[in-house]
């Protein structure tokens, strides 16, 4: 991960933020960008517009692919382990999008899908509809992807927290704070703690605590 933000707005574009706050680029669509983006394997990111479409951006901010649903999209898609990507439409549907933008299935129900799908680790979807009801749907990815920013709030839990693949807190998950190993070997919880509560103050935390040893 190199840090980039990626941010949808009402003026119908997906943005590139670099960490210091500085356009990297813009990638425009015809709608409205309310879907919160999602990140592949690959670097590919997908979002949805009120356009009709959901998009497949390449991390230099040209178009991969868009493909059409028959009204807006404002559900954040969610990638399956096998890179399939789940998106919700105003047209009733959750659909299934390969890797490569053609259709797998569409699951339709009664009402607009303005959820954003999660998928358990047994490859079964979960998704809301405006007919009031909560579907789990079988499928075939046998869990989440495991990409830098997977679904909606980053996992099943929405932590929003994205796991560090580089640097002092490399590994830390709330899972592994209590005496699991990271490829720095066994951490101390006040290391984890450092990482996962005060990231942007870990470093200096963490110099603090190698001082005192």
């Amino acid at each position: 991960m190199d840090g980039t933000i990626y941010v949808g707005s009402n003026d119908n574009n997906l943005y590139a933020i670099n960490p210091n706050g500085t356009q990297k680029w813009a990638f425009p669509t015809g709608g409205s960008v309310f879907s919160n983006p999602a990140i592949g394997s690959d670097g590919t990111i997908y979002v949805g517009s009120r356009d009709n479409n959901l998009y497949a951006v390449n991390p230099d901010g040209t178009q991969k692919w868009a493909f059409p649903t028959w009204s807006d999209v404002t559900s954040s898609p969610a990638i399956g382990s096998d890179g399939t990507i789940y998106i919700g439409s105003d047209d009733s549907n959750l659909r299934a999008i390969n890797p490569n933008g053609t259709q797998k299935w569409a699951f339709p129900t009664g009402g607009h899908v303005n959820s954003s799908p999660a998928v358990g680790s047994d490859g079964t979807i979960y998704v809301g509809s405006d007919n009031g009801s909560l579907y789990a749907i079988n499928g075939s990815s046998g869990g989440l992807a495991n990409t830098p920013w997977p679904m909606f709030h980053h996992d099943l839990k929405h932590t929003g927290r994205a796991i560090p693949s580089s640097g002092p807190c490399m590994g830390v998950t709330a899972a592994s704070t209590f005496g699991s190993s990271t490829p720095y070997g066994p951490l101390s919880l006040a290391k984890h703690l450092a990482c996962l509560l005060i990231p942007m103050g870990a470093v200096l935390v963490l110099r603090i605590w190698r001082r005192k040893r």
